[in-house]
């Protein structure tokens, strides 16, 4: 049904000039707003699709800079994850003396996490054990925190009992652990070929901060190590989905790697004994020195 200007439904309305300068003015306005919209859109688009080639290439980077790490480590007959402490590191341990007092063995003792949190208390998961009940051979010996780091995380750590050496501790809750130097057990843990972790005590040492790693110390570490410990630090901050990101952070020199210096100072054959089985017998001593680094 049309209706004609005389139908009182409908209303007349009557554009002024004023009127219709301000109708056009708010419709350019919108138009500006909608095209602002529209480029705000195509940018962010753009720096996704950015971020994304970004993101396929250092994939890529990673998987070819592991494949050659894997094959390096064939040739040397080591994990993939070990790499060479760098020279400069090598030489601030080499101002600390070596202790003479260390066992040879036919095989060293290996210990689960299960055996040492059952022998001394504390928990199976964290590389700092605090205890909070001590066992019989813990409260023996006054041991209260112990420390358990993992090899594949932690390359620069010493490679047999008696050696010094480092590791990468300190994020989040951690970012001040000793600033004030420790003396604490260490036991060395690495995977088995089953994914669980062994570790193998490795002497009493001193643990204190020292500097993080230089972008050029980041980089000798292997692909494998870089990529779980962005994974590591970005679960940290909460932002496990962004563990790229960290990684780029960790490339760009933006973030530096935590790291703690440990220096062997003793070799408790009291914690040893208790530790491992009556039967287990010793070689002749030897020094620190007698150690080569792939041990």
């Amino acid at each position: 049904m049309a209706f004609t200007p005389s139908d009182p439904a409908v209303i007349s309305i009557r554009f002024t000039p004023e009127r219709l300068r301000l109708l056009e003015g708010l419709q350019q306005a919108d138009q500006r707003d909608f095209e602002a919209l529209h480029q705000e859109l195509e940018n962010t688009v753009q720096e996704r699709n950015t971020l994304r080639s970004d993101n396929a290439a250092l994939r890529a980077e990673i998987s070819s800079l592991k494949a050659e790490n894997n094959r390096l480590a064939a040739e040397n007959g080591d994990p993939s994850y070990l790499t060479e402490t760098p020279r400069g590191r090598l030489n601030e341990l080499k101002r600390f003396p070596e202790l003479v007092d260390v066992p040879a063995f036919d095989n060293l003792p290996i210990y689960s996490r299960d055996y040492l949190s059952t022998q001394l208390g504390g928990s199976i998961q964290p590389l700092i054990v605090p205890i909070g009940k001590q066992k019989q051979l813990s409260a023996s010996l006054q041991i209260k925190k112990f420390l358990v780091p993992n090899q594949s995380m932690n390359p620069w750590c010493p490679r047999a009992p008696g050696q010094h050496g480092f590791m990468f501790v300190g994020l989040g809750a951690e970012s001040h652990t000793f600033e004030q130097e420790e003396c604490l057990p260490l036991f060395v843990s690495k995977p088995r070929s089953g994914g669980n972790l062994e570790a193998s005590y490795f002497g009493d040492y001193h643990v204190s901060r020292v500097e993080p790693l230089t972008l050029e110390e980041w980089n000798t570490l292997a692909p494998a190590v870089q990529k779980s410990y962005a994974q590591c630090t970005a679960r940290k901050e909460k932002r496990d989905y962004d563990w790229i990101s960290t990684l780029h952070a960790y490339n760009a020199g933006l973030k530096r790697v935590p790291c703690v210096r440990l220096v062997c100072v003793a070799f408790r054959y009291e914690l040893f004994q208790g530790l491992s089985a009556p039967t287990l017998t010793l070689k002749r001593k030897r020094s620190v020195g007698d150690l080569s680094d792939g041990e």
